[in-house]
């Protein structure tokens, strides 16, 4: 018989671990830092002293990372916000993309009108998605709620967004 090669079943075994290890090697460097702590953070704010009242969404990007423009989305109960100021995007060329995007590279601050229920808390939610100059972070969420006398009453982080396939 030409061309066959018999193994011995523990020879395929060593052979299979081998493989796994050289994998988690190679992976483990990548692996912290795309599923690891978010560098990025977010306040969010309700200022029942403006007319109309604002939301305060205040995004803290550290030096050398940036925030996509078109991941950023604030939305109440379900509904997406127009936000009334926001500074403006700077556009970079995208390592990861090839593509020039609009990113935020500095702390800022984007602010919504939005109107309080007296019988339920608003539920605030923040999409967005950020990178350093070697790698792309997950997507985070993060989800405050606000009473109806305006203070921030909870605040439940996720590393995704839903992927909006079941009923919420």
């Amino acid at each position: 018989m030409r061309g066959r090669i018999r193994l011995h079943r523990s020879s395929v075994r060593s052979l299979a671990f081998l493989s796994l290890g050289v994998i988690l090697c190679f992976c483990a460097p990548f692996g912290h830092a795309q599923f690891g702590d978010n560098p990025f953070s977010v306040k969010v704010a309700y200022r029942a002293e403006k007319d109309p009242a604002e939301l305060s969404v205040t995004f803290k990007v550290p030096y050398g990372h940036y925030l996509y423009a078109a991941q950023l989305l604030v939305s109440a109960d379900g509904r997406k916000l127009v936000p009334h100021t926001m500074p403006p995007a700077k556009m970079k060329d995208d390592p990861f993309s090839g593509e020039s995007v609009a990113v935020y590279e500095h702390d800022f601050e984007s602010v919504y009108h939005v109107t309080l229920s007296a019988e339920a808390p608003l539920k605030v939610t923040v999409d967005y998605q950020g990178c350093n100059e070697s790698l792309c972070f997950m997507p985070q969420t993060e989800a405050p709620e606000i009473s109806a006398t305006g203070v921030v009453v909870a605040t439940d982080e996720t590393s995704a967004p839903p992927s909006g396939g079941g009923d919420d």
